[in-house]
């Protein structure tokens, strides 16, 4: 069974400290620390693009983590035009 979690933000210097924060929340308790070094700095970096590079959007900061019981998925949606990943 996956639990999901999402949340919102403005867009703000203080956004990816608050994007950990609310992470942390989300996280088990059973959960690694150095597991959760890494999601947190995922996030941070994550959320941190986002601020950085999407700077005319009207849209927040989506921040949604899903939790299933082999892995856990995260994913930021921030209203910029998106990119083609090269190969």
């Amino acid at each position: 069974m996956s639990r999901s979690f999402t949340a919102r933000f403005d867009r703000a210097l203080q956004t990816p400290a608050l994007a950990r924060h609310e992470l942390e929340g989300w996280l088990p308790e059973a959960l690694a620390e150095s597991v959760r070094d890494e999601l947190r700095l995922l996030v941070s970096e994550l959320v941190t693009n986002s601020i950085r590079h999407v700077s005319d959007s009207a849209h927040p900061v989506e921040l949604a983590v899903r939790i299933g019981a082999r892995a856990i998925r995260v994913e930021v949606r921030d209203g910029g035009p998106g990119f083609v990943p090269g190969r």
